[in-house]
């Protein structure tokens, strides 16, 4: 009833006081209207509507255009027009012969009308929540993101973007989410801790109170300054309600945990009728554990199907059930350790505090670890990257090295040395005492030139450039013979000057590069050459060589584009063709800036190595008609691509040869010849002289011993081996030999 006049009828409070199709219309509505019971359900269910979203103007609007789309799209398949639309029969008489005017004055109608019946009913709207992102700096601001869960923005995502002391906030703070609307979006602390919190209730009482499938909990630790007590199913996360995977990652208890019922715990208190799937990982308690039973370090009742990896606890636990004082229930734990159990590995207090517990979380891992731990100032292993990283000696003691990124030769401090170092061990020669769980120095993840620049450059406190570097490194394809060579050049180019570069040059089978052909184009700073270089070969032939160029004083390199550096690749006596590529490259700016290209590939094709001589053994031969003999063949190089030959006999009708093969026919005289098909028309030949059967033969059985015998080229020898005319005791003799 808002006083207006309907156009349809003609009439104000047309819905009850004009008339209905139902009969009695306008009492039954009178008399809902006039009951105080129903009144108030009526203003409740306006209420709960509109803090659930069920009666918002995104809401009603989307519907509205949701219908308007379902008219349009059946208009379009079933009409050619709505003949109507220009008659004036509209209720709405202000939007006349158009039906998305009509719609665009419904959509209007909308918020004032939801505000008209939100002032006559008496409701404030307040806050409506719906899911989406809390970006936390305050305590305030974490109560409201607690109170927009617990009113219906379950999927809500949370991130603390400093640590916050909750002093004073005790009685404002409850559970982020509920039984009813459990917490199911991502909480990111971000490595940040809460502080001075003291949470008390009932049931699923905890930092959070409960949690769904979906939910994402993450780099938080609630400080050992704030308690939780409830009743049953207490924690940090008191407990699920609804099903799912739920995981929780760099999660940190150092409160005190109490529960007048059962299943307290320092991460979860009770996975409820095991609904959801838990994976915890890199999680600790420390905090003191006190509940009736059912309780532990890690999970009063985990349920089934979880992994808990990577956890620890420390704290004092009691009300704990047949041992279970970590987790109870069904859950795969690996690499997990508590000090007061043997559900999973036991350690000491003094392994603890030590160092090994650290180590061992780490699983070995010094280059960015999760784990923290000052040794002499820290009692537990901590997520904090301030703290210092835990190493295992040799003989197995655990010290710390310095934190600070670059800090090779962990002195505390950024120095020259710790440039000199670390260019040391890029070209492979590690310093004595080189901890290369510093030498990541721009912390991206990478050990390379652009650690040996951002120590100089933080040391001549130049700030880190804003001005992109794009570069890359670039050659072309090329040939090589079999056991032959040929230079490669390889370019540069950059969209600004560079200080230093580095990449490796990988290259296939059968290919190398000439040890000391390495040559780089030299840069000119005013009056001095910059050039340094270095370079590393991995290995042999199919391997790669590290290529690197900086300048010591962060100075540029010179131009940006030009000759980089040239090699000489050399082929093995088999390389038939292969690659070479140039990868990981990384060239980098004076102030920092960096850039990655891609890697590049480049054929190596074989280049034709031609015949040079062709040498047959023997030149001059002897036989019987009905023989065959066989020559010897050196093609000369060893390396010539193509080694096929064509064979020739000047009279198949004396010999015929194949393949160096020869077979003598009949008696006479006939020139073999070896020929290269490379093109080089190079070639060997053999002299073959041929007797026919009826030429008088003294079989070499019948040669008496003690004879002088001579080849036709005057040679003494001491014994026949093969058939032919020799010179004995001063005759010419054919002599055959079978």
């Amino acid at each position: 009833n808002d006083q207006r006049i309907y156009p349809v009828n003609g009439r104000s409070n047309w819905a009850y006081q004009g008339g209905s199709a139902a009969g009695n219309m306008k009492s039954f509505v009178s008399r809902i209207l006039s009951d105080n019971a129903a009144d108030q359900q009526l203003r409740q269910m306006w209420k709960d509507s509109r803090k659930e979203g069920c009666l918002d103007e995104k809401t009603l609007v989307g519907y509205v255009d949701s219908m308007f789309n379902e008219m349009e799209a059946s208009a379009n398949l079933n009409f050619i027009r709505w003949p109507i639309l220009n008659q004036r029969v509209h209720q709405n008489v202000s939007a006349l012969g158009s039906f998305e005017a009509e719609v665009d004055v419904l959509r209007n109608y909308i918020p004032t009308r939801l505000a008209w019946i939100d002032n006559y009913l008496g409701y404030e709207p307040g806050s409506i929540y719906t899911d989406t992102t809390f970006y936390i700096t305050t305590p305030q601001e974490l109560i409201e993101f607690s109170k927009a869960v617990r009113e219906g923005a379950q999927y809500s995502n949370g991130y603390l973007e400093n640590d916050l002391d909750m002093t004073g906030f005790d009685s404002q703070f409850q559970p982020i989410g509920n039984v009813s609307k459990s917490f199911r979006g991502t909480f990111d602390g971000q490595g940040h801790r809460i502080r001075n919190l003291h949470i008390t209730g009932g049931e699923y009482t905890g930092f959070f109170g409960a949690v769904g499938g979906g939910a994402n909990i993450s780099n938080l630790v609630l400080d050992s300054s704030c308690s939780i007590q409830g009743s049953n199913y207490v924690g940090l996360i008191g407990g699920s309600s609804v099903g799912g995977g739920v995981n929780i990652s760099h999660v940190g208890n150092e409160a005190n945990v109490t529960a007048t019922g059962v299943n307290a715990a320092g991460i979860i208190g009770c996975n409820k009728g095991s609904t959801a799937i838990f994976t915890i990982t890199n999680c600790y308690n420390t905090g003191n554990i006190t509940g009736n039973s059912e309780s532990a370090a890690i999970s009063g009742w985990v349920g089934s199907g979880a992994k808990i990896e990577n956890c620890y606890n420390i704290g004092t636990i009691t009300g704990y059930n047949y041992r279970n004082d970590f987790y109870r229930g069904s859950a795969t734990a690996l690499n997990s350790y508590s000090t007061s159990t043997t559900q999973v590995t036991r350690i000491s207090t003094e392994d603890v505090e030590g160092g090994k517990l650290c180590y061992r979380l780490n699983n070995g891992v010094t280059l960015e670890p999760i784990w923290y731990q000052t040794l002499g100032e820290d009692a537990y292993p901590i997520f904090d990257n301030t703290h210092l990283v835990v190493l295992k000696s040799d003989d197995d003691t655990y010290y710390n090295v310095s934190n600070i990124a670059g800090d090779v030769n962990s002195n505390g401090v950024l120095d020259e040395t710790d440039a000199l170092w670390i260019a040391a061990y890029l070209t492979g020669e590690e310093p004595e005492g080189f901890e290369v769980v510093n030498a990541d120095a721009n912390l991206d993840s990478h050990i390379d030139v652009a650690d040996i620049v951002t120590v100089r450059r933080v040391l001549s406190g130049i700030p880190l450039g804003t001005q992109p570097l794009t570069a890359t490194l670039y050659s072309s394809n090329a040939s090589v013979k079999a056991g032959g060579t040929r230079k490669v050049t390889v370019w540069f180019n950059t969209s600004r000057a560079a200080t230093a570069y580095e990449a490796d040059i990988v290259l296939s089978h059968g290919l190398s590069i000439q040890e000391g052909s390495f040559a780089y184009n030299t840069k000119t700073h005013t009056t001095s050459h910059i050039t340094y270089e270095q370079i590393i070969m991995s290995g042999g032939q199919g391997t790669s060589y590290h290529v690197i160029v900086y300048a010591p004083d962060n100075t540029n390199l010179g131009a940006t584009s030009g000759t980089a550096f040239t090699f000489t690749l050399v082929g093995a006596n088999d390389f038939a063709g292969g690659t070479y590529e140039i990868k990981h490259q990384t060239f980098v700016a004076a102030d920092g800036v960096y850039n990655r290209p891609d890697d590049a590939s480049y054929e190596v094709s074989l280049a034709k190595t031609y015949v040079t001589d062709i040498l047959l053994e023997p030149n001059s031969i002897e036989m019987v008609a009905g023989c065959d003999t066989t020559l010897s063949v050196t093609i000369l190089p060893e390396t010539a691509t193509v080694k096929d030959l064509e064979w020739l006999s000047s009279d198949e009708g004396i010999l015929t040869v194949s393949e160096g093969t020869i077979t003598a026919l009949s008696a006479g005289t006939a020139i073999v010849t070896a020929r290269s098909t490379d093109g080089s028309n190079k070639q060997g030949t053999a002299r073959v002289v041929v007797y026919s059967d009826a030429t008088p033969v003294l079989p070499i059985e019948e040669l008496p011993d003690g004879m002088t015998i001579y080849t036709l080229s005057g040679i003494r020898v001491d014994r026949i081996t093969k058939t032919g005319i020799y010179i004995i005791n001063g005759k010419k003799r054919l002599v055959k030999v079978e």
